[in-house]
């Protein structure tokens, strides 16, 4: 009999391995052979699991994994096309070896880029994994916050943004947004962490401390450490616990009250220089990451033009640029004309940590960081509270 029972127990395992996965999409309206694809978002850079093409307004994955993975499937309209602007989001869910229909309406797909949160409401995840309902459950919880979130932030863009692209800083107005939005930031950052808490042991988990643990986050070294502290030991050597450690590899580098890492760059003469070169002991400083085909790093450059006029005097400023073409830093140097140092170097950025631009480190005057990863009003509400 127990013979038997073992016999049984290995066939239900070879069973469910090799079904699989199965996700079924449903695109009523969309065209023949517009290409899908199914992407694994543990990682960075993230990983492609598969592609496919729209036949009848559907596609299909299949597959096996080894443990759940947070996924996307993005739609490519134009195959042919390189213009990442056109690609579409059709749902973010965990994957495990189980069934999940996601359907949604064509025209309504929305951006994989920032747009109203309201749009993704028109995807539907019809069935999912165990996984899923649990991080389903934590987006529940946190529901009100980001909605009220999400009301600010456009806000936010009306008031504030939009204007400061052409010049016009209505700062009040900004920070006064900014400050409200951090009180909900706050609240959907400690039921994350109260979720990890409470699922130490799940690899939903693992995904909630990846959103908290990048390079953005507002934690010191000893913040970081004890979130991480509090996952099961099942999960060490796993690649979800890879992924998660070297996310903290660079979230420490940028951790609040750390020091700031010396790298080697160039100057506008061409001289190597180390950054050490440009930080003043005694005086604060602002470290603008930036590349000159970045459209939201030009865009950025009057609101530094803006705090160079007001805060000059007590803040100095390092801008450099990530770009690998000498020619096109320069040329963007004599269209924008920015009146404070000026570095540049590609490998060193990328070396220091830096995956994204644009991207700023707020020192104080012993040359520990205080800020990072933040843009316009909250700048603005930062450099208020040092010198206001």
């Amino acid at each position: 009999m127990k013979k038997i029972l073992t016999i049984l127990a290995i066939w239900t395992i070879f069973v469910s391995c090799k079904e699989g996965y199965s996700v079924k999409g449903s695109l009523p309206g969309a065209p023949e052979g517009v290409k899908v694809t199914l992407i694994c978002m543990d990682s960075y850079p993230n990983q492609a699991l598969d592609s496919t093409y729209t036949k009848d307004e559907r596609f299909e994955f299949q597959g096996v994994v080894d443990f759940p993975k947070y996924c996307k499937i993005v739609i490519n309209p134009t195959p042919n096309n390189t213009d990442n602007t056109k690609l579409k989001l059709c749902g973010e869910f965990f994957l495990d070896n189980s069934c999940i229909n996601v359907s949604c309406v064509y025209d309504n797909l929305p951006s994989i880029w920032y747009e109203s949160p309201s749009k993704r409401h028109h995807v539907k995840i019809e069935s999912g994994p165990k996984a899923n309902d649990l991080y389903l459950s934590l987006i529940e919880k946190n529901r009100a916050y980001l909605h009220k979130a999400s009301v600010l932030r456009e806000e936010y863009l009306k008031t504030y943004h939009v204007p400061s692209l052409s010049g016009v800083f209505n700062t009040e107005e900004g920070i006064r947004i900014i400050r409200e939005l951090c009180l909900y930031n706050d609240s959907i950052f400690n039921n994350k962490v109260n979720f990890i808490k409470d699922n130490y042991n799940s690899i939903v988990s693992l995904r909630v401390a990846q959103e908290i643990l990048d390079v953005n986050s507002k934690l010191t070294i000893t913040g970081i450490d004890s979130i991480v502290s509090i996952f099961d030991a099942r999960f060490e050597g796993t690649e979800p616990m890879k992924s998660l450690k070297s996310t903290v590899i660079a979230a420490k580098k940028f951790a609040l009250g750390e020091r700031f890492k010396n790298a080697e760059f160039e100057n506008e003469m061409g001289e190597k220089k180390q950054l050490s070169d440009y930080i003043k002991t005694g005086e604060y400083s602002f470290i603008e990451f930036w590349a000159s085909w970045c459209g939201p790093c030009r865009g950025e450059i009057p609101h530094l033009k803006n705090i160079h006029q007001e805060y000059g005097n007590n803040i100095n400023i390092v801008s450099i640029s990530i770009d690998s073409d000498n020619y096109a830093w320069k040329k963007a140097l004599k269209e924008e004309k920015m009146k404070w140092t000026q570095l540049c170097g590609e490998r060193s950025a990328r070396e220091y940590g830096i995956r994204g631009v644009p991207f700023c480190v707020i020192l104080d005057k012993k040359g520990n960081i205080i800020g990072k990863g933040i843009r316009g009003a909250e700048i603005d509400n930062l450099l208020r509270g040092l010198f206001k």
